[in-house]
């Protein structure tokens, strides 16, 4: 191999190292600016939203939900009581 190809091949080697570099560094700026925001809520739910202590509730089993109507095409609630009309229960 002649010099001149050497040098063309280590500039080339070079190169493509400062490159993955500024490449990441550019990926890390990224990842600096893009923050979730505060999962501390502003205010109240507004009165059409559920609070989390009504969520909860619903998922623990102590939501009354003997007001809710069997329906194959409603809510999952729904859903699940005409399941267990379905079978019988």
């Amino acid at each position: 191999m002649s010099e001149k190809n050497i040098k063309l091949k280590c500039f080339k080697r070079i190169a493509i190292y400062v490159f993955a570099f500024f490449l990441l560094l550019g990926l890390f700026k990224v990842v600096d600016w893009v923050r979730a925001g505060s999962l501390n809520p502003t205010a109240a739910p507004a009165t059409s939203m559920n609070s989390l202590e009504d969520v909860w509730n619903v998922v623990v089993g102590t939501y009354d939900s003997s007001a809710v109507d069997a329906n194959a095409n409603g809510s999952i609630l729904e859903q699940l009581k005409d399941i267990k009309e379905g079978l019988g229960m």
